[in-house]
This record gives structure tokens, C-alpha cells and sequence, in this order.
């Protein structure tokens, strides 16, 4: 597994799906992504579509685990690698 990137050092490619991690009074890790105006959307189920304010760490989701059908996913664009 990756280590976790300071926001600060790094920012993933936009629309990229990340772990991020959020410090508020919660302290909640979410996957997200960043927009090309650098603010970071949640895919959880809760908040989906929801601004994250507070991220300050991220790092890239590990890949999927290998079933044959499809090897990469692009949440956002939709799209796939068969």
C-alpha cells in the first residue's frame, strides 16, 4: 500500500479517485477526488457528491482486485479498461 501524500507536497490528477484523509473534529478517511479547481468532491455513500474542506493527505487506491472482466475503472468518466 501507498503512503500517505501531504496535499501540500502533491496533488493526485484531477478527477483521479483517491483515499483521502479529512482533519476536522472527525477525522475521517473518504474517497474522493479533486476538481481541476482544486476542490475535493466524496464519493462515500453518506455525503456523495459533497466538498471536502479539510483534506490535508491522500493516496492512490490500491487496484482492483482481478476478476477478468474489468481492469481498470474510471468512476467519473465512466470509463473502462476490458
Amino acid at each position: 500500500m501507498s503512503e500517505w501524500i501531504s496535499v501540500k507536497d502533491k496533488l493526485p490528477a484531477p478527477h483521479d479517485a483517491v483515499l483521502v484523509f479529512e482533519d476536522d473534529a472527525w477525522k475521517n478517511q473518504y474517497t474522493a477526488y479533486i476538481t481541476e479547481r482544486g476542490c475535493w468532491i466524496c464519493f462515500c455513500e453518506c455525503w456523495d457528491g459533497s466538498e471536502l474542506n479539510n483534506v490535508t493527505h491522500w493516496m492512490p487506491l490500491p487496484p482492483p482486485p482481478a476478476t477478468g472482466e474489468i481492469s481498470n475503472y474510471n468512476f467519473i468518466t465512466g470509463n473502462a479498461d476490458y
